[in-house]
């Protein structure tokens, strides 16, 4: 009886540990006038934020935490594929294909937190 229940607190600890590990890393980036930044999908060590999915296809979750609203673009191969204007508390979730970058534009100072998730896949 007593080996079951530290088997299952064993078990428990690992899976505890294990979906920490697994938590999507949040960026907070601060805009400022003027501002157009490459946040992520250029190359390994020029991005602003984390993309831990960067590897393939991934979804960004971005919340306007500031006061003014900002532009989103995304390009592949310097092509503008999509822009979107992400107003005061707003959130959008936008989905990133492998090799395209998301770039912030900002006219006015503003505050952003950005998260990435792995797509869903479909069997």
């Amino acid at each position: 009886m007593q080996i079951s229940f530290m088997r299952k607190i064993i078990i428990l600890f690992i899976l505890l540990i294990y979906t920490q590990g697994c938590k999507p890393s949040v960026n907070i980036i601060e805009l400022n006038p003027s501002d157009s930044m490459s946040i992520t999908g250029k190359e390994p060590g020029q991005d602003t934020a984390i993309n831990l999915y960067s590897k393939g296809d991934s979804i960004a979750v971005i919340t306007n935490i500031g006061e003014n609203s900002f532009e989103i673009r995304i390009e592949a191969n310097g092509i503008k594929i999509k822009r979107a204007i992400i107003q005061p508390n707003e959130t959008k979730e936008v989905e990133l294909i492998r090799g395209q970058q998301l770039f912030f534009n900002s006219r006015l100072k503003s505050k952003v937190k950005v998260k990435f998730k792995a797509t869903p896949k479909f069997f």
